[in-house]
């Protein structure tokens, strides 16, 4: 988490989030992030670069609860997402 506060900005942290962890297409990202899909595909490049991930080590995404990533979405002062959005 400490590398995504200090190498990502605050874009490619969340795209980063939604596709690994969440399981999220860039399609879906795209819309919830009022960007378009070629954009969010080149700011998760962007992002695996500076994480140091090659196309080959790519962060398998686990399955997640559908309620436990909409409670996320729509709580946008939760600490994780305040976290996300503005490292301190």
């Amino acid at each position: 988490m400490l590398v995504l506060l200090e190498r990502l900005t605050p874009t490619e942290r969340m795209v980063f989030v939604m596709r690994e962890a969440f399981g999220f297409d860039y399609l879906e990202i795209a819309e919830l992030l009022g960007k378009r899909e070629t954009n969010c595909r080149m700011l998760m490049s962007r992002a695996r670069s500076k994480m140091g991930i090659t196309e080959e080590e790519q962060v398998a995404a686990e399955a997640v609860e559908l309620e436990w990533v909409s409670r996320f979405l729509t709580h946008p002062s939760s600490k994780v997402t305040s976290i996300m959005c503005c490292p301190c």
